[in-house]
């Protein structure tokens, strides 16, 4: 399933371009890359894309990969830490909570 309509991010190398989506799964969100090379329709005149590419451009093909791998990795990275933050400002506030429970519970016995 995926997140939004819109990519992630998109990378180019001339023609040749990567285009990144974030993906909802049971585990949490997921990147996927696609790859393909824009070209202008020669009858139409209409710019088109097609994931049909040549020896040159499977170079550029590779050099995106470690590209978009690097920037997803880095996406995850950051997810992750703020994960962590997320989890331990909620696990903060209930610690906070049982502390003032607690006192609360000390103050009534006390009366």
């Amino acid at each position: 399933m995926i997140v939004s309509d819109k990519p992630e991010f998109t990378i180019r190398d001339g023609s040749v371009k990567a285009t990144t989506w974030r993906n909802a799964g049971e585990n949490g969100d997921y990147f996927t890359t696609s790859f393909s090379r824009t070209y202008r329709d020669e009858k139409s005149g209409v710019l088109r894309d097609t994931n049909a590419f040549s020896g040159a451009d499977l170079l550029k093909v590779g050099a995106l990969a470690q590209e978009a791998y690097q920037q997803s990795r880095a996406l995850r990275q950051e997810e992750r830490l703020a994960q962590r933050r997320n989890e331990q400002s909620n696990g903060d506030r209930l610690a906070e909570v049982r502390t003032g429970n607690r006192k609360r519970s000390r103050d009534n016995r006390e009366r």
